[in-house]
């Protein structure tokens, strides 16, 4: 991962996936309501795809598809 910083690596992938970040309110034990914002739905190997790509620099040539939550190439048009 290089000199990538950790905080940075962790704001890229939210940043990367934050469409598809899950929308819920949880209640605790106690009674006290709480949003996750850890949690996205996407399938693992996408996961995975979008944190390497991250880390090799390649993520600037992909997006997310919104209607299957995977990562795709991105189209340059001429």
């Amino acid at each position: 991962m290089g000199n990538l910083n950790p905080n940075k690596f962790e704001t890229l992938i939210h940043g990367f996936l934050h469409d598809q970040r899950l929308t819920l309110t949880l209640m605790s034990k106690n009674g006290k309501t709480y949003s996750p914002r850890e949690w996205f739905s996407v399938p693992l190997d996408t996961a995975r795809d979008v944190v390497r790509r991250i880390i090799d620099g390649s993520i600037v040539h992909y997006r997310m598809d919104n209607t299957t939550n995977r990562l795709v190439k991105k189209v340059i048009s001429s």
